[in-house]
């Protein structure tokens, strides 16, 4: 395990940690409480992306799906959770995916996530619609767009793999443990799909893209 590597891991175990400091030292309040209970949510994420991302084992499935529904169901659930409006576009095609329809679930809030956590919570923007890919097979295509920091192209294939942060060190301006997109990319090969990096212009925004296999239905 590389330096920078520990620095970030450290970094980012610890930082929930301080926030159970008053607890300890007997601020027996609501706002600790509260400071506790995002503690620990914070820490659960961490532990969880981490075991997916060492130990990731795709939960294989037959059952078919709406993908639509669950991008749409996603899109509201964060909106309410982050109190911040997302805008949601549909070209309200009816079809059906068949895997895990949680694996899309999880895409898709990963996605919401870095949108609103590296546009500073301003305007996101998902979009959802069926096509025709270049080899003819019909797909669905969802989106996310935001108008945040954007990505380098210096560094836009990096940003898939494991641990990669666009910034580094424990100061960087933004936390996380650099595993959002590559556990993303590894549940959309387990759905026969993809996720790709649109399009990013630094001080811009960037539009993350993600497609799978479907069939329309009545």
């Amino acid at each position: 395990m590389d330096d920078n590597l520990k620095q970030v891991i450290m970094h980012e175990l610890n930082t929930p940690i301080g926030w159970m400091s008053p607890l300890v030292y007997g601020c027996d309040n609501e706002e600790s409480f509260e400071l506790l209970k995002k503690a620990h949510q914070k820490l659960f994420d961490k532990v969880r992306d981490l075991r997916d991302a060492t130990s990731f084992t795709f939960e294989t499935s037959t059952d078919s799906y709406n993908p639509y529904d669950i991008v749409k169901k996603q899109v509201e659930e964060m909106s309410i959770k982050e109190s911040v409006p997302i805008t949601f576009k549909s070209d309200e095609k009816k079809c059906q995916s068949k895997g895990n329809a949680r694996s899309l679930a999880l895409v898709v809030n990963k996605l919401l996530e870095n949108a609103l956590l590296f546009s500073s919570r301003e305007v996101v923007v998902v979009e959802v619609e069926t096509r025709r890919n270049t080899n003819g097979r019909l797909v669905f295509k969802g989106s996310v767009q935001d108008r945040g920091i954007g990505i380098h192209e210096s560094v836009a294939e990096k940003i898939f793999e494991p641990f990669f942060q666009v910034s580094q060190g424990s100061n960087r301006k933004f936390d996380g443990l650099g595993l959002g997109l590559s556990i993303v990319r590894l549940h959309m090969k387990g759905l026969n799909g993809e996720v790709i990096l649109k399009k990013s212009t630094p001080n811009v925004g960037s539009i993350f893209e993600f497609t799978l296999p479907c069939e329309l239905s009545l």
